[in-house]
């Protein structure tokens, strides 16, 4: 009743307030962790209805962090938030998540094929723009005078030896730490190219685009499976 409630929330009804405190002390509850994937999309929506985007972001993606049994829901919080990087022109943060929603929305849910189509779309899309980002770099660098050119290399030369001393780190850490129970200080981590989606770091369970890839990867492998005891 009380994330119906939400859902049924206007800005211009007031009472916003009321029922996020609600629904927060209602996540807190352990007798709600079934249902907190539930209750976090309940407060996104609040929160997107009252323009506050990136609290609506950060609420969807724990809706998908802390989904337990109900894949569907899952899905529709994948497809809420490939919705909102769409609007904003992220199309490849749109489409990783347009991917998780395929893979957990069932295929008979009422917007799965306007998913589908969406997402070959922003695949298209995304080739294409990336082939306009190179060729405007390399126009711009051949603009340059050579001094300038050799600048700019020398630099990305520095950047990728520095790219391989991290990889040879994180290798070594990982090997050290192997047959340790993993903890926030291993590193299993990757870039966000979306800053303000997250401020907590770049652990591979705080990044959504990172966690939708290897659900797509697992799903490739293993098909769906429910979360329960062999």
């Amino acid at each position: 009743a009380s994330i119906n409630q939400a859902k049924a929330f206007r800005t211009r009804d007031g009472g916003g307030e009321e029922i996020r405190k609600l629904l927060l002390k209602m996540a807190k509850d352990r007798k709600n962790l079934e249902y907190r994937d539930q209750i976090y999309y309940a407060l996104a929506e609040v929160e997107i209805e009252d323009d506050n985007m990136d609290k609506g972001i950060e609420y969807l993606e724990l809706s998908v962090r802390t989904s337990l049994n109900n894949v569907e829901q899952k899905g529709i919080s994948f497809m809420k938030l490939g919705d909102i990087y769409l609007n904003q022109r992220e199309y490849e943060l749109a489409k990783i998540n347009f991917d998780s929603t395929l893979i957990f929305l069932p295929p008979e849910a009422p917007d799965y094929g306007k998913i589908e189509d969406l997402d070959e779309g922003l695949s298209s899309l995304i080739v294409d723009l990336n082939t306009i980002q190179l060729n405007d770099s390399l126009l711009h660098l051949a603009s340059l005078t050579q001094k300038e050119q050799e600048k700019i290399i020398l630099g990305l030369i520095v950047q990728k030896e520095k790219e391989r001393d991290e990889e040879l780190l994180a290798a070594q850490n990982l090997e050290k730490n192997k047959g340790r129970k993993l903890s926030p200080s291993v590193p299993l981590t990757a870039g966000r190219s979306n800053s303000s989606s997250n401020s907590k770091g770049d652990w591979y369970f705080y990044s959504p685009g990172i966690m939708s890839a290897g659900f797509s990867q697992f799903k490739q492998k293993w098909g769906s499976r429910k979360l329960k005891n062999d």
